[in-house]
C-alpha cells in the first residue's frame, strides 16, 4: 500500500513539472511579443515618462557622489549608458542606500541601479540580468585575531552596512553573531577601526577602496575566505510587475556590452582595482560581438514573422492574454483537485494501515503473555520483536501523515506561548528524563515569536526527544531563546552529547537518514518535519557543534510585534 502512495505522489509531481514547463514557454512567449508591442506603442503614441532613480551614497566605486554633490560610479554611469542607447528620461535622486530601498518599496523610486536578488525584495522589486559580480569579505584590527571559516564569528561583535546583503547573508548563515547595523560602509569601518566591534563584514571592493581612502591600511586587513553574500551578483531592480521598464533596461544593457562602452566603463572604475587582461577583454568582446550577431539574426526572423501583425497587435495581445489566463485557472484548478484527491487517499490508506498494524500488534501483545505456558525463549523473542516493528510501522505512519498535513495544510501564524509548549513536551518525555537521569535547565522568561502551536510544539517535542536519546547519562540540556537584531527570535536546545561531525550535521535533514541506527528504531523523519514546519511559518532550522561541549539544536521564528 506504501508503494501505491509514494507512486501517486510521483505521478502528481510529474503533473506538476509538465504544467509549469508549458506555463514557462506560453509566458516567455507572450512577454516576447508584448515587449515588441510595448515598445512600438510607447514610442509611437506617448510621449516617454520621466523615471526616478534612486542611487545611494558612500558605496565607492559602485555608487557614490562627487564634490558638487553630483551621482557618480559604475553603477550611474552604466545606467547613463544604457538609458542613452534606449531613449530614457529620468532624473537622479541621491538617498542613503536604506532610504532608496524604502523609497522603491512605497513606489516613490522607479529604478535602482545596484542591487542584489534576494527573497524578501523579491516581494516588491524585479530584476535586470546580472551586470556584474561581487564578493563579500570579513574585516579586522592588525592586533585582532584571524579567522578560517565564517562560523568563527559565532558568538563576535560584527558590525554592517544595514539591508545590505551583508547584512542578509551573515543573518541567514551566522546567526550566532551579534549584528550591529550603520548606514554605510564606512561607518562600519571607523567603528571597527576606532575598537568598537570585533570584526566588520563588507563588500569587497567597496571596503578595500574605502580602506585606503580613509587613511586605515596601517589598522585594518583582511581575514577569512570569500562570502557570497551577492552569489547572484549586481542587477539593475524595478517596482515589482514593471515588466516594460525591465525589458526596455535587459535589452539596453545587452546593446552597452555589446558595443563595448561595459568594458569601457568598467576599466574607467574598476582598472587599477582589478584590472582585466587585454586577453580577458579581448575574448570577452569577441563572446559579446557573436551574441549580438545572432541576437540581431534572432530579432531580424522574429520580426519577418510577426510584421504583419503588429496593426492587430494590442487586440491579439489581450485576446492570448486571456486565453492563457482562462488555461492556467483550468490547469490549478485540476491540479488542486488532484492534490486534494491524492490527500485523502493518503488518509484513507494510512487509516486502513493504522488499523491492520494495530489489530497485529494487539494480536502479538496477547500472544506474548502466553510465554510462561505455550511460547519457547525464542518464539517468545520472535513475538516481542515483531511487536516492536508493528508499532515502529504506526509511527512511521504517522509521521507521514503529520509531513503531509504539513506539506498542504495552510494556517494562519499567531503569537505562541512558547513556556507552556516546552512544558507540555517535557511532561510527555517525563519516562525519558527519567530513565536518561536528566537536568534541564530552562530560562525566567521566554521571547514571544509568531507561528502554529500545535506544529512548533512537535519540534519541541523532537528536539527533546533526540537530546534525551543521544546525550552523555546522566543527560544535561539547558534551553533558550535569543532575540535577533533581524526581527527574528532564534531558540535552541543545547545537550552533552557527542560533538557531530561537519559530515552528520549534514545528514540531520535528510529524509529517513538515521545516523546512529544501532541506538533507536526511529524512522529518520523526525527532523525533516521539524524543518518543514519551521520554515513553513518562515523560520530556519540548524545545528551547531559546541567543540567538546555537545551540540546546540536551534529554530528561529519572526518575532511576535
Amino acid at each position: 500500500m506504501l508503494v501505491d502512495i509514494l507512486r501517486l505522489r510521483m505521478i502528481a509531481t510529474e503533473l506538476l513539472r509538465s504544467y509549469f514547463s508549458m506555463s514557462g514557454c506560453i509566458v516567455a512567449s507572450l512577454c516576447f511579443i508584448a515587449s515588441i508591442a510595448i515598445s512600438a506603442s510607447v514610442y509611437a503614441e506617448e510621449p516617454p515618462r520621466k523615471l526616478i532613480v534612486g542611487t545611494e551614497r558612500d558605496f565607492y566605486p559602485f555608487a557614490d557622489v562627487d564634490d558638487e554633490g553630483a551621482p557618480q560610479g559604475f553603477s550611474v554611469d552604466l545606467f547613463r549608458a544604457v538609458a542613452k542607447k534606449m531613449g530614457i528620461e529620468f532624473e537622479f535622486q541621491i538617498e542613503t542606500w536604506k532610504e532608496i530601498l524604502n523609497a522603491i518599496e512605497d513606489k516613490q523610486v522607479d529604478i535602482l541601479p545596484i542591487v542584489i536578488h534576494s527573497e524578501r525584495r523579491d516581494r516588491f522589486l524585479d530584476f535586470s540580468i546580472t551586470h556584474i559580480v561581487e564578493h563579500a569579505i570579513t574585516i579586522k584590527r592588525h592586533d585582532g585575531q584571524s579567522i578560517n571559516s565564517i562560523q568563527d564569528l559565532r558568538g563576535k561583535d560584527v558590525v554592517v552596512m544595514d539591508t545590505d546583503g551583508t547584512h542578509m547573508y551573515m543573518d541567514t548563515h551566522v546567526p550566532e553573531a551579534r549584528l550591529f547595523l550603520v548606514p554605510t560602509v564606512s561607518d562600519a569601518l571607523q567603528s571597527l577601526a576606532a575598537g568598537s566591534h570585533d570584526y566588520a563584514v563588507v563588500p569587497r571592493t567597496v571596503g578595500l577602496v574605502k580602506i585606503h581612502n580613509l587613511g586605515l591600511d596601517d589598522q585594518l586587513q583582511t581575514t577569512g575566505p570569500f562570502m557570497t553574500a551577492y552569489s547572484r551578483g549586481f542587477s539593475f531592480g524595478v517596482q515589482d510587475g514593471d515588466r516594460e521598464t525591465l525589458a526596455i533596461l535587459n535589452q539596453g544593457l545587452n546593446l552597452v556590452k555589446d558595443s563595448g562602452e561595459y568594458a569601457q566603463i568598467y576599466n574607467h572604475w574598476f582598472g587599477e582595482i582589478d584590472p582585466r587582461s587585454s586577453a580577458e577583454t579581448l575574448k570577452s568582446q569577441l563572446l559579446y560581438g557573436g551574441l549580438g550577431v545572432l541576437l540581431v539574426a534572432m530579432i531580424a526572423a522574429i520580426w519577418l514573422i510577426t510584421l504583419r501583425r503588429l496593426v492587430n497587435q494590442r487586440t491579439e495581445e489581450v485576446k492570448l492574454r486571456r486565453e492563457a489566463t482562462e488555461a492556467a485557472e483550468e490547469i490549478n484548478i485540476v491540479l488542486q483537485n488532484k492534490i486534494e484527491e491524492l490527500a485523502a487517499y493518503d488518509h484513507t490508506i494510512a487509516h486502513h494501515l493504522k488499523t491492520s498494524l494495530a489489530a497485529s500488534a494487539r494480536f502479538l501483545e496477547i500472544l506474548s503473555k502466553f510465554k510462561a505456558d505455550t511460547l519457547s525463549e525464542e518464539q517468545y523473542q520472535l513475538t516481542t520483536q515483531a511487536l516492536s516493528t508493528l508499532n515502529m510501522g504506526k509511527e512511521a505512519v504517522d509521521a507521514l501523515l503529520m509531513l503531509s498535513m504539513v506539506t498542504n495544510e495552510q494556517i494562519e501564524a499567531t503569537p505562541i506561548d512558547m513556556e507552556t509548549l516546552v512544558h507540555h513536551a517535557l511532561q510527555q518525555l517525563q519516562g525519558e528524563k527519567v530513565r536518561t537521569q536528566a537536568s534541564v535547565n530552562l530560562p525566567k522568561e521566554w521571547h514571544r515569536a509568531l507561528g502554529y502551536a500545535p506544529w512548533v510544539g512537535e519540534v519541541w517535542l523532537n528536539f527533546l526527544s533526540n537530546a534525551f536519546k543521544y546525550s552523555n547519562i546522566p543527560v544535561q540540556l539547558e534551553l533558550g531563546s535569543t532575540k535577533k537584531n533581524s526581527g527574528t527570535i532564534c531558540y535552541w536546545v543545547r545537550d552533552n552529547g557527542q560533538p557531530l561531525t561537519d559530515e552528520e550535521r549534514e545528514q540531520l535533514f535528510v529524509p529517513f537518514v538515521r545516523l546512529h541506527p544501532e541506538q533507536s528504531l526511529g524512522h529518520g523523519l523526525g527532523l525533516i518535519i521539524a524543518k518543514r514546519i519551521i520554515e513553513k511559518l518562515g523560520g530556519s532550522v540548524g545545528v551547531n557543534s559546541l567543540q567538546e561541549k555537545g551540540n546546540e539544536f536551534f529554530f528561529i521564528l519572526p518575532v511576535a510585534r
